[in-house]
């Protein structure tokens, strides 16, 4: 499953904002630049690519790549705020890879311990090792303001509990009816719970991390609910195609 993150954020770098969410570079040259040199070599800093600015790490923006989009509120003078909705622009074209790939392999975390709550401990705890776990995913997303959710594939908005991705290499065809049977997480006092879920969902939307003829990434929208089905849903169910006969 997947969600879309919240960050607070300003218009300008200010105090702990100053980590950029980037637009989409026009020259390839730029456009191609991998994740090192934009995070940590400033290839982009200055040219007018800065949309907003959060004091979320560089961990969160990573999971702000991930999911494809996400949204953001800037306080306002009048203490009221304004929402920027962050959709997906492209890609620099680079290798992607999780994260906690590199982190296993580099003994930074123990099998079984590898969750997001996991990883994020461990980047914010050794700011020595932030950019080799960075540099281990060259890949970069580049995002654009929108008024609505974040875009899916056809310029049409998600709809969170609705909307799902599946492998553009294997589904060509958008908009088709899906009736999904899983278990879904929830939070209980003393962890997390799998339940039974049934729901139908619109297959809207792709992305680089799903791939695979039997899988499908269900979106969640935003909040804490989102983040945790999107952090725990795990295993196999069913996925049914309601297509006209």
């Amino acid at each position: 499953a997947y969600y879309s993150p919240d960050f607070e954020a300003k218009l300008e770098p200010q105090g702990e904002f100053i980590n950029p969410i980037y637009g989409m570079p026009k020259d390839s040259w730029l456009k191609n630049s991998t994740s090192d040199e934009i995070n940590f070599q400033g290839k982009l800093k200055g040219r007018g690519l800065e949309l907003l600015y959060v004091k979320k790490s560089l961990y969160d923006i990573w999971l702000l790549h991930v999911e494809g989009g996400g949204r953001a509120k800037v306080l306002k003078e009048d203490g009221t705020f304004d929402y920027y909705y962050l959709s997906y622009a492209g890609s620099n074209g680079q290798k992607f890879q999780m994260l906690y790939r590199f982190m296993l392999d580099q003994g930074m975390l123990a099998s079984g311990h590898a969750k997001i709550a996991d990883q994020r401990r461990y980047f914010l705890n050794h700011p020595e090792h932030q950019r080799s776990i960075m540099k281990s995913c060259p890949s970069f997303i580049y995002f654009k303001i929108t008024h609505d959710e974040p875009l899916g594939v056809q310029n049409i908005p998600l709809t969170e509990n609705r909307s799902l991705a599946t492998d553009y290499r294997r589904i060509k065809e958008y908009g088709i009816i899906n009736y999904i049977q899983f278990k879904k997480p929830i939070q209980i006092d003393n962890g997390i719970k799998q339940v039974p879920f049934s729901r139908f969902f619109l297959n809207q939307d792709t992305g680089g991390a799903i791939k695979g003829n039997a899988r499908c990434d269900l979106y969640f929208g935003y909040g804490d609910k989102a983040e945790l089905a999107a952090n725990y849903v795990y295993g196999q169910g069913l996925q049914y195609f309601l297509i006209l006969k």
